[in-house]
């Protein structure tokens, strides 16, 4: 009796000390972890070959099954090149002693490249400093790869949103990724337009059989001028009141310009040349037989200085050569005058 107090005593002090637990008769222990004998890759690249491995008992032998048709190998590394993409359910039997069971089963994701994204939405004549979304659609568990003038973006979903801040055509791409690969591309053509502006220069003068060259501008807008042509510029050679209107996805606008062409002395004229005089800024022309409707003076440059109606003196500030164009009751003429 003494012998088995002191047991008992030993025991409750080595708990106490040394931190001992007594089992506890009412506590199961959980099971182990489960361990899966079949191993592989379950997501995979077509035409690409992948190992499976099996961890059987002593002295059995494997049975693979792909989509329920039995492989040929019995090792326990079965080797796979998918062939097919799509989902495929590679099932593990275990063969002892001529008894087949079931053991383990997977399913294997197969892949290919991707295809060609759908096309891709959104503005394709976008205002400067405007935002504007692009979307596409690729298959799911795919990504996307984004390119704008073949610089690579940051976005890899299937909508990418764009400030466009620099004018001028651009090519907007995008291609699908995943684990086998990247796509071709998709791609879209893009003009980003700034609100036209026209200027078609001062009014000017030409002589009779020259050309002037009339451009309004703004590349890839809408052109449209007085004369019916609908090209950024046009050639006149004819004195008219000439204007352009322009207008392209961010508005409209217009300017006008006057050309006029001065008609020379023609050759059986000669004799009618004028009698010019010229003093204190006023410059005096005489055509006998003839009255003056109309007189104009320009510079070398086009520029008008004076006009007057049904008068045959001018007022001249400038020193140097002008051209004058006179209309009289029964012809228009031009001749080259210098002021001093």
């Amino acid at each position: 009796m003494k012998t088995l107090v002191n047991i008992l005593l030993l025991l409750i002090f080595s708990t106490i000390v040394y931190g001992i637990q007594l089992p506890s008769t009412d506590t199961i222990a959980p099971p182990p972890p489960t361990h899966s004998p079949l191993s592989g890759p379950d997501t995979c690249c077509l035409n690409e070959e992948y190992q499976y491995f099996a961890e059987l008992p002593i002295g059995c032998l494997p049975q693979w099954f792909v989509d329920d048709v039995l492989q040929t190998s019995d090792s326990t590394v079965l080797e796979l090149l998918w062939e097919t993409p799509g989902e495929h359910e590679l099932k593990l039997y275990v063969l002892c002693e001529n008894i087949s069971s079931p053991l383990d089963s997977m399913i294997v994701l197969v892949n290919q490249i991707p295809s060609l994204p759908a096309i891709i939405f959104g503005e394709n004549e976008p205002c400067l400093n405007s935002q504007e979304i692009y979307t596409t659609i690729v298959t799911e568990g795919e990504t996307c790869q984004w390119k704008i003038d073949e610089i690579i973006q940051t976005d890899t979903t299937d909508f990418i949103e764009i400030f466009w801040d620099e004018p001028g055509n651009h090519v907007l791409e995008v291609r699908a990724v995943n684990q086998c690969g990247i796509s071709d591309a998709q791609s879209l053509n893009v003009m980003v337009f700034e609100m036209p502006i026209v200027n078609l220069g001062n009014d000017t003068t030409i002589f009779q059989g020259q050309t002037l060259t009339l451009d309004a501008g703004n590349p890839a807008s809408n052109f449209l001028w007085n004369t019916g042509e609908t090209s950024q510029s046009i050639e006149v050679s004819v004195s008219d009141i000439y204007w352009v209107e322009v207008s392209n996805a961010c508005g409209l606008d217009s300017d006008t310009i006057v050309v006029d062409v001065i008609v020379g002395i023609n050759s059986d004229e000669t004799q009618f040349k004028p009698i010019i005089s010229f003093a204190g800024e006023i410059l005096r022309i005489e055509i006998p037989g003839e009255q003056i409707e109309l007189l104009k003076a320009f510079d070398l440059q086009g520029k008008l200085l004076n006009e007057v109606e049904n008068q045959n003196s001018v007022r001249i500030k400038n020193d140097g050569i002008c051209i004058l164009h006179i209309q009289t009751n029964k012809r228009q003429l031009s001749t080259k005058v210098l002021i001093k």
